[in-house]
Protein backbone atom coordinates (compact mmCIF):
# COMPACT_ATOMS: atom_id res chain seq x y z
CA UNK A 1 0.00 0.00 0.00
CA UNK A 2 1.25 3.46 -0.91
CA UNK A 3 -0.27 6.21 1.26
CA UNK A 4 0.53 9.92 1.07
CA UNK A 5 -0.86 13.08 2.68
CA UNK A 6 -0.70 16.57 1.16
CA UNK A 7 -1.02 19.99 2.76
CA UNK A 8 -4.12 21.72 1.38
CA UNK A 9 -4.25 25.05 -0.44
CA UNK A 10 -3.98 27.98 2.03
CA UNK A 11 -7.56 28.93 1.23
CA UNK A 12 -8.76 25.56 2.53
CA UNK A 13 -6.77 25.21 5.73
CA UNK A 14 -9.56 26.43 7.99
CA UNK A 15 -11.66 23.36 7.23
CA UNK A 16 -9.60 20.88 5.18
CA UNK A 17 -7.06 19.03 7.30
CA UNK A 18 -5.29 17.41 4.36
CA UNK A 19 -5.69 15.68 1.02
CA UNK A 20 -4.55 12.09 0.78
CA UNK A 21 -4.08 9.32 -1.76
CA UNK A 22 -3.74 5.56 -1.58
CA UNK A 23 -2.62 3.06 -4.19
CA UNK A 24 -3.55 -0.42 -2.99
CA UNK A 25 -2.35 -3.53 -4.79
CA UNK A 26 -4.65 -6.60 -4.87
CA UNK A 27 -4.93 -7.99 -1.33
CA UNK A 28 -7.36 -9.87 0.89
CA UNK A 29 -6.24 -8.02 4.04
CA UNK A 30 -8.93 -6.37 6.12
CA UNK A 31 -7.99 -2.89 7.33
CA UNK A 32 -9.29 -1.18 10.46
CA UNK A 33 -9.85 2.58 10.32
CA UNK A 34 -10.03 4.34 13.66
CA UNK A 35 -12.31 7.34 14.33
CA UNK A 36 -10.34 10.55 13.92
CA UNK A 37 -13.09 13.15 14.30
CA UNK A 38 -13.00 14.06 10.61
CA UNK A 39 -15.23 13.73 7.55
CA UNK A 40 -13.88 12.20 4.33
CA UNK A 41 -14.83 13.26 0.81
CA UNK A 42 -13.69 10.16 -1.06
CA UNK A 43 -13.17 9.28 -4.72
CA UNK A 44 -12.16 5.76 -5.67
CA UNK A 45 -11.07 3.82 -8.73
CA UNK A 46 -11.61 0.10 -8.16
CA UNK A 47 -13.61 -1.92 -5.64
CA UNK A 48 -13.31 -0.50 -2.14
CA UNK A 49 -15.47 -2.53 0.25
CA UNK A 50 -16.84 -1.82 3.70
CA UNK A 51 -17.26 -4.82 6.01
CA UNK A 52 -20.64 -4.81 7.75
CA UNK A 53 -21.21 -6.06 11.30
CA UNK A 54 -22.58 -9.34 9.89
CA UNK A 55 -19.39 -9.90 7.88
CA UNK A 56 -20.83 -9.03 4.47
CA UNK A 57 -18.90 -6.63 2.24
CA UNK A 58 -20.63 -3.75 0.47
CA UNK A 59 -19.01 -1.38 -2.04
CA UNK A 60 -18.18 2.15 -0.94
CA UNK A 61 -19.47 4.32 -3.80
CA UNK A 62 -17.51 6.98 -5.59
CA UNK A 63 -17.93 9.74 -4.73
CA UNK A 64 -18.74 9.23 -1.05
CA UNK A 65 -19.02 11.57 1.91
CA UNK A 66 -18.03 9.44 4.89
CA UNK A 67 -19.43 11.09 8.00
CA UNK A 68 -18.05 11.14 11.50
CA UNK A 69 -17.15 7.64 12.65
CA UNK A 70 -18.33 6.53 16.07
CA UNK A 71 -16.51 3.20 15.92
CA UNK A 72 -13.85 1.30 14.02
CA UNK A 73 -14.64 0.83 10.32
CA UNK A 74 -13.36 -2.31 8.60
CA UNK A 75 -12.59 -2.22 4.88
CA UNK A 76 -10.88 -4.31 2.25
CA UNK A 77 -10.20 -4.06 -1.46
CA UNK A 78 -11.10 -6.34 -4.35
CA UNK A 79 -8.30 -5.95 -6.84
CA UNK A 80 -6.23 -2.83 -7.39
CA UNK A 81 -7.66 0.36 -5.87
CA UNK A 82 -6.67 4.02 -6.11
CA UNK A 83 -8.20 6.51 -3.69
CA UNK A 84 -8.21 10.29 -3.48
CA UNK A 85 -9.83 12.10 -0.58
CA UNK A 86 -10.09 15.35 1.30
CA UNK A 87 -10.08 14.97 5.08
CA UNK A 88 -12.42 17.64 6.44
CA UNK A 89 -12.47 19.07 9.93
CA UNK A 90 -15.99 18.94 11.40
CA UNK A 91 -16.41 22.72 11.41
CA UNK A 92 -19.31 22.90 8.97
CA UNK A 93 -22.00 20.84 7.31
CA UNK A 94 -21.37 19.19 3.90
CA UNK A 95 -24.45 20.06 1.82
CA UNK A 96 -23.05 19.68 -1.68
CA UNK A 97 -25.31 18.94 -4.63
CA UNK A 98 -25.01 15.18 -5.40
CA UNK A 99 -25.16 15.95 -9.13
CA UNK A 100 -22.15 18.26 -8.83
CA UNK A 101 -20.22 15.61 -6.91
CA UNK A 102 -21.02 13.04 -9.60
CA UNK A 103 -19.82 15.46 -12.27
CA UNK A 104 -16.57 15.97 -10.36
CA UNK A 105 -16.17 12.21 -9.97
CA UNK A 106 -16.43 11.69 -13.73
CA UNK A 107 -13.55 14.15 -14.21
CA UNK A 108 -11.42 12.65 -11.43
CA UNK A 109 -11.80 8.99 -12.44
CA UNK A 110 -9.52 9.09 -15.53
CA UNK A 111 -6.96 11.15 -13.61
CA UNK A 112 -6.84 8.55 -10.83
CA UNK A 113 -5.79 5.96 -13.39
CA UNK A 114 -2.53 7.89 -13.85
CA UNK A 115 0.48 7.05 -11.64
CA UNK A 116 0.81 10.78 -10.93
CA UNK A 117 -2.18 11.98 -8.89
CA UNK A 118 -1.20 15.66 -8.94
CA UNK A 119 -3.78 16.56 -11.60
CA UNK A 120 -6.55 14.81 -9.67
CA UNK A 121 -5.54 16.55 -6.43
CA UNK A 122 -5.39 19.93 -8.15
CA UNK A 123 -8.86 19.42 -9.59
CA UNK A 124 -10.28 18.45 -6.19
CA UNK A 125 -8.64 21.44 -4.50
CA UNK A 126 -10.04 23.83 -7.08
CA UNK A 127 -13.52 22.37 -6.64
CA UNK A 128 -13.34 22.66 -2.84
CA UNK A 129 -12.27 26.29 -3.08
CA UNK A 130 -15.43 26.95 -5.08
CA UNK A 131 -17.66 24.82 -2.80
CA UNK A 132 -16.80 25.57 0.85
CA UNK A 133 -18.65 24.00 3.74
CA UNK A 134 -21.75 25.79 4.99
CA UNK A 135 -20.39 28.00 7.76
CA UNK A 136 -23.14 29.24 10.06
CA UNK A 137 -23.87 29.36 13.79
CA UNK A 138 -23.56 25.59 14.03
CA UNK A 139 -20.11 25.86 12.46
CA UNK A 140 -19.05 28.16 15.31
CA UNK A 141 -20.16 25.54 17.82
CA UNK A 142 -18.36 22.79 15.92
CA UNK A 143 -15.14 24.79 15.74
CA UNK A 144 -15.27 25.33 19.49
CA UNK A 145 -15.62 21.57 19.98
CA UNK A 146 -12.73 20.82 17.61
CA UNK A 147 -10.40 23.42 19.13
CA UNK A 148 -11.04 21.96 22.59
CA UNK A 149 -10.69 18.34 21.40
CA UNK A 150 -14.22 17.73 22.66
CA UNK A 151 -13.31 18.78 26.20
CA UNK A 152 -16.20 21.19 26.78
CA UNK A 153 -19.64 20.51 28.20
CA UNK A 154 -22.78 20.42 26.09
CA UNK A 155 -24.33 22.95 28.46
CA UNK A 156 -21.45 25.37 27.84
CA UNK A 157 -21.79 24.95 24.07
CA UNK A 158 -25.52 25.61 24.24
CA UNK A 159 -25.00 28.61 26.49
CA UNK A 160 -22.63 30.25 24.00
CA UNK A 161 -25.54 30.50 21.55
CA UNK A 162 -28.26 31.04 24.15
CA UNK A 163 -29.86 27.71 23.31
CA UNK A 164 -31.18 25.06 25.61
CA UNK A 165 -29.30 21.77 25.73
CA UNK A 166 -32.29 20.09 24.09
CA UNK A 167 -32.31 22.63 21.23
CA UNK A 168 -28.61 22.07 20.57
CA UNK A 169 -29.02 18.30 20.69
CA UNK A 170 -31.88 18.49 18.18
CA UNK A 171 -29.81 20.66 15.83
CA UNK A 172 -26.89 18.22 15.94
CA UNK A 173 -29.11 15.22 15.25
CA UNK A 174 -30.95 16.90 12.38
CA UNK A 175 -27.89 18.28 10.60
CA UNK A 176 -25.04 15.96 11.60
CA UNK A 177 -26.73 12.74 12.65
CA UNK A 178 -24.75 12.65 15.89
CA UNK A 179 -25.28 14.14 19.35
CA UNK A 180 -22.89 16.80 20.70
CA UNK A 181 -21.96 14.42 23.53
CA UNK A 182 -21.04 11.61 21.12
CA UNK A 183 -19.06 13.98 18.91
CA UNK A 184 -17.16 15.11 22.01
CA UNK A 185 -16.39 11.47 22.82
CA UNK A 186 -15.10 10.84 19.29
CA UNK A 187 -12.93 13.98 19.32
CA UNK A 188 -11.40 13.08 22.68
CA UNK A 189 -10.77 9.53 21.48
CA UNK A 190 -9.12 10.80 18.28
CA UNK A 191 -6.93 13.16 20.28
CA UNK A 192 -5.95 10.41 22.71
CA UNK A 193 -4.76 7.89 20.12
CA UNK A 194 -2.99 10.64 18.18
CA UNK A 195 -1.03 11.59 21.31
CA UNK A 196 -0.30 7.94 22.12
CA UNK A 197 1.08 7.35 18.62
CA UNK A 198 3.60 10.15 19.08
CA UNK A 199 4.30 9.67 22.79
CA UNK A 200 3.57 6.06 23.81
CA UNK A 201 5.25 6.52 27.19
CA UNK A 202 3.05 9.41 28.29
CA UNK A 203 1.42 9.11 31.71
CA UNK A 204 -2.14 7.91 31.15
CA UNK A 205 -3.22 9.80 34.26
CA UNK A 206 -1.85 13.04 32.77
CA UNK A 207 -3.46 12.35 29.40
CA UNK A 208 -6.79 11.59 31.06
CA UNK A 209 -6.62 14.91 32.91
CA UNK A 210 -5.71 16.81 29.73
CA UNK A 211 -8.72 15.32 27.94
CA UNK A 212 -11.13 16.15 30.74
CA UNK A 213 -11.72 12.68 32.16
CA UNK A 214 -12.34 12.38 35.87
CA UNK A 215 -9.59 9.79 36.28
CA UNK A 216 -7.44 7.26 34.42
CA UNK A 217 -9.97 4.45 34.89
CA UNK A 218 -12.70 6.51 33.22
CA UNK A 219 -10.35 7.32 30.32
CA UNK A 220 -9.30 3.67 29.90
CA UNK A 221 -12.94 2.55 29.82
CA UNK A 222 -13.91 5.21 27.25
CA UNK A 223 -10.91 4.38 25.05
CA UNK A 224 -11.68 0.67 25.13
CA UNK A 225 -15.33 1.27 24.27
CA UNK A 226 -14.34 2.83 20.93
CA UNK A 227 -10.99 1.17 20.24
CA UNK A 228 -11.57 -2.32 21.58
CA UNK A 229 -8.40 -2.31 23.66
CA UNK A 230 -6.76 -0.32 26.43
CA UNK A 231 -4.77 2.85 25.67
CA UNK A 232 -1.61 1.28 27.09
CA UNK A 233 -1.97 -1.75 24.82
CA UNK A 234 -2.59 0.55 21.86
CA UNK A 235 0.57 2.52 22.66
CA UNK A 236 2.63 -0.67 22.92
CA UNK A 237 1.47 -1.88 19.50
CA UNK A 238 1.34 1.32 17.47
CA UNK A 239 3.47 3.85 19.34
CA UNK A 240 5.73 6.10 17.24
CA UNK A 241 4.20 4.95 13.97
CA UNK A 242 3.17 7.46 11.33
CA UNK A 243 -0.43 8.64 10.93
CA UNK A 244 -2.11 6.52 8.30
CA UNK A 245 -5.59 6.24 6.86
CA UNK A 246 -5.36 2.49 7.40
CA UNK A 247 -4.43 1.96 10.99
CA UNK A 248 -4.12 -1.78 11.31
CA UNK A 249 -4.28 -5.02 9.38
CA UNK A 250 -6.34 -7.83 10.81
CA UNK A 251 -6.84 -11.38 9.61
CA UNK A 252 -7.61 -11.99 5.97
CA UNK A 253 -11.24 -12.30 4.92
Amino acid sequence: MSYAEFVPHPGLRGWVKCLWTIHEEPSDDIQEIWPDGCIELLFSLGNHLRIQSDGTAVPIPSPAVLGLQTGIMRVRTAGEVRLLAARLLPVGVPDWDPAELQSLDRKIQPLLASPDTESARSLLESWLLEHPLALDELAVTLRTLVENYGNISVAALAGQRRLSVRQLQREFHERLGISPKNLSIVLRFARSWSVLLQNPDISLADLALELGFTDQAHFTHAFGALGGESPRRFAQIFGKTSRSYKKRKSSSA
